[in-house]
Order: C-alpha cells, then sequence, then structure tokens
C-alpha cells in the first residue's frame, strides 16, 4: 500500500538517508489525442513482452502501472516505473573478502534500470525520478507516442519540462524594461523558434549573412528611459521559449540572456539571470531493499511528496 499521512509527508520512516532527483514535466497533446490515462489503461491490457519499445539504442518498457484509488495504490495519481534494459554487458556482485563474480543470468535476461514516474490526471504534470543511467523524459516522450496508434508518425504527446520560475516572478515585478542583452548560437535553433519573433529573425538573418557563428545583442534604452513594452516583451518570450527548449532538449543555443528593468520609476534598476533551471527537488530516505535496490514504494511515495510540495506551481 501506498501510505498517505502525515508520517510520510515529513519524510520520515525509511531508516535511510539515500536520496533522488525529482522534475516535474506538463503533458502537452495535440487535439484529438486522447488523455494520457486512457493509453496507460491500454498499456495496463499489454503483457510484459508487448510493452517493449525500442527507443534510440535501448529496449524501454512500462514495468509497473498502478492507476489511481486500486489496491496498493490509495492516490489520486497514476504510479509508474519504467525500465531500461540492457542485455550485453553489466556489473558484477563482490564482497569485502571476496572477488568479484558475475550473475547467473538465463539467456534471455539481462540488466535493468528503474525510473519512477507519477502523472496526475487533475492537472497533467507528469513528475520524473532523475536517473542518469535509466530512462529519461525524453524517452519517456517517444515511449509514449510509439504506444500510440499513430499512422502519420507525429509528437502527439509532449512532455515540457517545468523551469524554476523565480527568474519569471522578478521579471513580472518589472514594470520598465531598460535592457535585454543575449547570446545565441543560431546553428541549434529550429525553424519555429528562429521565426517566432521578427526582431530576432532579422537580427538571426543579418548574422548568418555575415557568416557569424554566434549572435550577441545588448539592446539598451538612453539613461533614465526604457524599452518600448510592445516590443520588449514579445522578444523575451521568445527567447524565454529557446531556454525551455534548450532544457527540454539539452541544446545550448542560448547561452546568455539577461534582462534588466525597474518595478517603478522611481525604483533602482537591476538585472535577472533568465537562464533558469529545472525545477528539482531532491527527496531523501529512499529504502533500499535486500537486493540494494531502491524499493519501488518508496521512489513512489518520494514522488508523492515531491508534487505535493509544488502544489503551487500546478498550474
Amino acid at each position: 500500500m501506498l501510505p498517505h499521512n502525515d508520517f510520510f509527508d515529513k519524510g520520515h520512516g525509511y531508516g535511510m538517508r539515500n536520496s533522488m532527483n525529482v522534475n516535474l514535466y506538463k503533458i502537452i497533446k495535440l487535439p484529438g489525442t486522447p488523455d494520457l490515462e486512457v493509453l496507460l489503461g491500454h498499456i495496463i491490457g499489454l503483457n510484459l513482452e508487448d510493452r517493449i519499445k525500442r527507443i534510440g539504442n535501448s529496449d524501454i518498457r512500462l514495468d509497473q502501472i498502478a492507476p489511481p484509488g486500486t489496491p496498493g495504490n490509495t492516490s489520486s495519481f497514476w504510479m509508474l516505473d519504467f525500465i531500461k534494459m540492457r542485455f550485453d554487458h553489466g556489473p558484477g556482485k563482490v564482497g569485502r573478502t571476496t572477488a568479484i563474480e558475475g550473475f547467473d543470468l538465463e539467456d534471455d535476461q539481462g540488466f535493468g534500470e528503474e525510473t519512477a514516474a507519477l502523472f496526475d490526471p487533475a492537472t497533467g504534470y507528469l513528475c520524473v525520478q532523475y536517473n542518469h543511467h535509466g530512462v529519461r523524459a525524453s524517452a519517456m516522450q517517444d515511449y509514449f507516442n510509439q504506444m500510440l496508434v499513430n499512422p502519420d508518425n507525429v509528437t502527439a504527446y509532449e512532455l515540457r519540462v517545468k523551469l524554476d520560475s523565480s527568474a519569471d516572478v522578478k521579471l513580472a515585478q518589472k514594470q520598465f524594461i531598460t535592457k535585454i542583452s543575449y547570446k545565441i548560437a543560431p546553428t541549434d535553433l529550429s525553424p519555429a523558434l528562429r521565426n517566432a519573433n521578427v526582431g530576432l529573425a532579422s537580427a538571426l538573418s543579418m548574422n548568418e549573412q555575415q557568416g557569424g557563428n554566434t549572435l550577441e545583442m545588448t539592446i539598451s534604452a538612453a539613461r533614465g528611459e526604457n524599452l518600448l513594452t510592445k516590443a520588449a516583451r514579445p522578444l523575451i518570450e521568445a527567447l524565454r521559449n529557446i531556454r525551455s527548449s534548450d532544457v527540454q532538449n539539452q541544446t545550448h543555443a542560448l547561452t546568455h540572456f539577461e534582462v534588466s528593468g525597474r518595478v517603478d520609476e522611481f525604483s533602482r534598476m537591476d538585472a535577472i539571470d533568465m537562464l533558469s533551471p529545472k525545477l528539482q527537488v531532491t527527496i531523501g530516505e529512499l529504502s533500499l531493499g535486500s537486493d540494494r535496490r531502491y524499493t519501488m514504494n518508496s521512489r513512489w511515495i518520494g514522488l508523492q511528496r515531491a508534487i505535493r510540495g509544488w502544489n503551487a506551481v500546478l498550474t
């Protein structure tokens, strides 16, 4: 069972200090695409072998699915556990007084890396355990799309990473924008991102006409003056979208992005670093089983603690 009480919400009762990092993603789906819970309900009906999809160079499987309000999961969330399977090579077992030796595996057995996830159907957010060797969010996105009957091979489901909003909060407080500076590598931009803002597209075009590799630009108002809001705000939004794409796809198109402004005409000007990191929390005290794996139950409970702590940003 997944307990729901203050004892676990406060992170007690595990007896271990092992931890995992957790990130948050918004599920964006094309019009006409089934809700993710419908797809998950379909996957439940498949046997384990039929759940395997080839993502990149790895076999991925949604190994465990616990729908909300079912035995073992009294929460309102879909609790998931993905497996990245490896059949080529792997580690051995060793003791302080014994030499390393291999595991006795059958011909059709290998090694698996586990990554837990939580889907909240009420908000459309997916909470994901970070496992460097496991299933990344981008692979989960590809998995969902492959599982969907999709003759046009379009991206029906997109996992859009949630960024730390502290810079956005500071920006929203600025009534007046006085300076925008950024450095961008055009080769890492998609056509949609390049053309999202007329001014940015013109600057990128001029840079390429000169044979430039990167575009570095600073737009400043005269001393005591402000930039035109109707031009500054759309440019900032276009650059924010590039930043979100960088974080999502692990690219580095935007390497500098800073906005300066004032809360009101009497306040001092200050600068905001807009290169926001992923929204992330570290959940501690996961339980280790006798097989030295973090238990699925403790990882699921950790995800529930994380998403409850993020209630304020689930919009």
